[in-house]
């Protein structure tokens, strides 16, 4: 990430919305990769190996919800997700 702030956000930029951000991050990106050989196949630029991988890549569908919240209560009585009490039997 360390590369990545250096090379597009220093110094920083200033944008009016994500909008213009994003738009503004995939032209340097798109940019950078057409004019950088790629660190494996030093002979072709890193575009290049993107433009042959991407008909195996998903296609984008929209946003990805990768947040899923279950509404849950603990109760020292309660067995937990194994099945045990969570209590220490005293000796």
């Amino acid at each position: 990430m360390g590369v990545i702030r250096r090379r597009f956000f220093v110094p920083r930029p200033k944008f009016k919305s994500y909008a213009e951000l994003n738009a503004w991050l995939e032209d340097r990106c798109r940019d950078y990769a057409k004019a950088n050989r790629h660190p494996e196949m030093r002979d072709r630029t890193i575009w290049e190996v993107f433009e042959e991988e991407r008909p195996s890549l998903v296609p984008y569908v929209g946003p990805f919800d990768g947040f899923h919240a279950v509404p849950a209560s603990v109760s020292e009585l309660a067995p937990n997700s194994t099945g045990h009490l969570g209590l220490t039997k005293e000796a």
